[in-house]
């Protein structure tokens, strides 16, 4: 009995001794798809500094470099090619206090070829931080350098997160001339400086790797496809989220209600929830499909997807196509559940969506027995026939008459910023649901 017991002992270890890690996942609440390219007379360089929040623990990470972004120009929308390469110069990150650098097969520098995707680096364990794990809520910051080879002609792509989305810390986006200026301290922590003499250029948006991590637990991560209303337009971040920009730290997870949508209204570490945003202004279903196959190649790295697409398709018979196509698609990287969100409403207003009553449709696609409504009965039958297995509900947006933005008769932009798009208002709303959501998946 002894040696039986020791046996299956022995057995148990090595077993778990020998367990696969765990497949890597988005860890963080707000990975961004780039969203466009800088170029800027005077500058082959840029620095970028940019913190993100852990939604999950995990063991370790790495950083993904894309050389693409989503572009959302009408029909000719979709993936764009960096044309350019983009050397990257050092990238490093800063957790516990402590910077460690990111290589690719054992290199500082790297090259972003056009069109690559998902070029990791070396996975960086926590050991490198001094610590265990890397722990939910804790905050990661990205300090890179890029270089292209001619100033003024060749781009850098950035991401849709702002530098000023988050004042907890001094986030960074600077271009430069590399015969003007060193840069001091990419292994070091603070602030990013410079040595020497010439034009420094800021902007509000800049170059930001995507992170991915292994969890401890495969706890349930998000991936988003969609429009601008996912993407965050027109949502200011002022309602219900603290005292304010300058120091609301909650905007570290991104704006738009899918992102406010990963944690609670009070920012509860317990509440955040990891998320890959791929969503994009103007972009159409079509976006996602047909010879758009990069994002798809980034679906895998969430358990759950969630899908916002349609507001900008010209019919109901071009958005079942492509969302057809997108389900089948996140279904075979491995996504084990799908969210559908109804779409909401578009009118104009004479008083900035006031009152109901001085609303018009946008066209009669928009309104009672026209295409929008048959494509929420075109929804329903999916969910019946497990194609989909959930729906979002929209109507906490939505007036007395379903068909017109919902209003409190004295507010102006009481849930719409416009005829398209959720005031900050109404995004917390949809936020509202869509957490309620969120929270019963597992």
């Amino acid at each position: 009995m002894l040696g039986l017991k020791l046996g299956l002992n022995l057995g148990s270890f090595l077993s778990a001794a020998n367990a696969a890690p765990l497949a890597l996942r988005t860890v963080v609440t707000q990975n961004r798809v780039q969203t466009g390219t800088e170029i800027r007379s005077g500058a082959d360089s840029q620095i970028s500094r940019y913190f993100l929040a852990f939604g999950q623990d995990c063991s370790s990470i790495c950083l993904s470099l894309n050389g693409w972004t989503q572009s959302g120009s009408g029909g000719a929308g979709g993936e764009i090619n960096v044309p350019n390469s983009v050397h990257v110069q050092k990238i490093a990150v800063v957790y516990n206090s402590t910077n460690a650098p990111a290589t690719w097969s054992g290199s500082r520098t790297f090259e972003i070829t056009p069109g690559a995707v998902d070029q990791k680096s070396d996975e960086i364990p926590a050991s490198a931080f001094g610590v265990s794990k890397f722990t939910k809520g804790d905050i990661l910051e990205l300090r890179c350098h890029t270089k292209v080879d001619v100033a003024g002609v060749d781009v850098i792509p950035y991401t849709a997160a702002k530098v000023n989305d988050y004042t907890g810390q001094t986030q960074q986006t600077t271009l430069f001339l590399s015969t003007d200026y060193t840069v001091d301290n990419i292994d070091g922590t603070g602030v990013i400086t410079f040595t020497g003499a010439g034009s420094l250029q800021t902007r509000s948006n800049g170059f930001r790797p995507m992170v991915w991590g292994r969890p401890l637990v495969d706890q349930p991560s998000f991936v988003v496809v969609g429009d601008s209303i996912a993407e965050s337009v027109n949502d200011n971040a002022t309602y219900a989220m603290g005292t304010g920009l300058s120091t609301d730290p909650i905007r570290i997870h991104g704006v738009g209600y899918m992102q406010r949508a990963m944690r609670d209204t009070s920012n509860t570490t317990a509440s955040l929830k990891p998320c890959l945003n791929l969503a994009r202004s103007s972009a159409a279903s079509s976006h996602f499909t047909g010879s758009n196959v990069k994002s798809k190649q980034l679906y895998k790295y969430a358990r759950f997807g969630i899908d916002e697409l349609g507001t900008n398709d010209p019919d109901n018979a071009t958005i079942q196509t492509h969302v057809a196509t997108i389900w089948s698609d996140m279904r075979a990287a491995g996504i084990e559940k799908i969210i559908r969100t109804d779409l909401c409403v578009r009118t104009t207003s004479t008083d900035n969506w006031t009152t109901e009553a001085n609303q018009t449709y946008l066209d009669a696609r928009w309104q009672s027995g026209g295409e929008i409504e048959d494509l929420r009965t075109w929804f329903d039958t999916k969910l019946a026939d497990n194609t989909i297995d959930y729906i979002l509900d929209t109507t906490s947006v939505k007036g007395t008459d379903p068909f017109k933005w919902k209003v409190d008769g004295s507010t102006a932009n009481y849930t719409a910023a416009d005829s398209t798009h959720p005031s900050s208002r109404g995004h917390e709303f949809l936020a509202i649901d869509l957490r309620t959501l969120l929270n019963t998946i597992s």
